[in-house]
């Protein structure tokens, strides 16, 4: 979750601009909004199982974290 904060949260992009879905998706999934792969690879299949609760839960609390449009290294 952590590459999850730091990487993908911001103004310009990131978190800010996708669905909670999409955010679901690339948690569950490892699948970004344009169909590939976050990198550097993000563990996935350890949240594949969660449950709709505890990613509903997720998802509310990076939704809480300000942006970071600083230091942010785009791959």
């Amino acid at each position: 979750m952590n590459h999850l904060a730091q990487h993908c949260i911001g103004s310009r992009g990131g978190l800010g601009q996708l669905s909670d879905d999409e955010i679901k998706r690339a948690i569950t999934q490892g699948v970004a909004r344009d169909g590939r792969k976050p990198k550097p690879p993000m563990a996935y299949a350890g949240y594949a199982t969660m449950t709709a609760e505890d990613l509903d839960a997720i998802v509310a609390f990076v939704r809480t974290l300000p942006p970071r449009d600083q230091g942010v290294t785009r791959r």
